[in-house]
């Protein structure tokens, strides 16, 4: 009696160990197959290269240019705030860029640069200035939220600096992060509103 429970104990593990053994075939062939056009690491490196050449020959540019490519239809207000935000995002992606290319970070911290005296700009700053009344770089000392702007603005600069740029934005850093961080604890609710008399 022993021996054939024995002998049906070890007969199933065998079909169980058949199944995995199964399983794991069919998902080495089912991953070998949906990753056979990825191509290499190489090339997996020239494209993104070639998608940040892109993206910095349409973000750096006059700041005028920059907010004529965003559609007239949403408005000036957010054609500023989308000029501001592209930028914001393209610094984000190069940084990552040169973070995983560490030869291409030298070109990516001019770029960054670039990029964030473009957001630095009168033009970009227009949008928020056109809602709170006041320019935002004026009024890193006053009450006004700011917050959109100053927090992009603070990343982009941030960013500029992970990856090993120099000191030229730091002051300015630092008096972003103190008036957002002023503004925001003197909130009953630890939060800003993007503009005034809109729900937080």
């Amino acid at each position: 009696m022993r021996s054939v429970m024995n002998r049906s104990l070890k007969n199933n593990m065998l079909i169980l160990l058949f199944i995995i053994a199964v399983l794991i075939v069919a998902k080495i062939t089912w991953v070998s197959c949906a990753t056979s056009n990825h191509g290499s690491f190489d090339g997996e490196k020239k494209e993104i290269i070639h998608r940040a050449n892109y993206l910095t020959s349409m973000v750096c540019t006059t700041p005028q240019d920059l907010l004529n490519e965003m559609p007239s239809s949403i408005g000036e207000q957010f054609q500023g705030e989308w000029a501001l935000y592209t930028c914001s995002m393209t610094s984000a992606a190069l940084a990552n860029i040169a973070i995983l290319y560490p030869q291409n970070k030298e070109t990516v911290i001019k770029f960054i640069g670039q990029i964030i005296d473009i957001a630095m700009s009168e033009e970009i700053r227009e949008y928020d200035k056109l809602r709170w009344g006041q320019d935002p770089l004026v009024g890193l000392n006053g009450n006004q939220s700011h917050i959109s702007y100053y927090s992009h603005l603070a990343w982009m600069i941030s960013r500029y600096k992970q990856i090993g740029g120099d000191g030229k934005y730091d002051d300015l850093y630092h008096s972003l992060c103190k008036a957002m961080n002023r503004r925001i604890r003197q909130s009953k609710s630890l939060n800003l509103p993007t503009y005034p008399g809109e729900y937080i």
